[in-house]
């Protein structure tokens, strides 16, 4: 995918995600990977929009994810 960046935080975030996409339209075998996050002070707590809480969702079908990255200063 690629880096993405927010003004929130004094140092921007830049974060790299990597998408490995389901096998089919109707499989639940894709994932989604942060795979690097710099700026803004670590650690950093993760919150997808399937309630997940790490830096990763896996055992997702197609469709459309969001996460939240927040640093230890509460930027996002």
């Amino acid at each position: 995918m690629g880096a993405l960046e927010t003004g929130d935080s004094p140092i921007p975030f830049q974060i790299y995600t990597e998408l490995l996409p389901a096998s089919s339209t109707t499989a639940s075998d894709g994932a989604i990977v942060v795979d690097v996050v710099s700026g803004g002070v670590g650690p950093y707590t993760y919150l997808w929009s399937t309630g997940v809480t790490g830096a990763s969702v896996e055992n997702i079908s197609a469709g459309d994810y969001t996460f939240t990255i927040t640093d230890s200063n509460g930027c996002m």
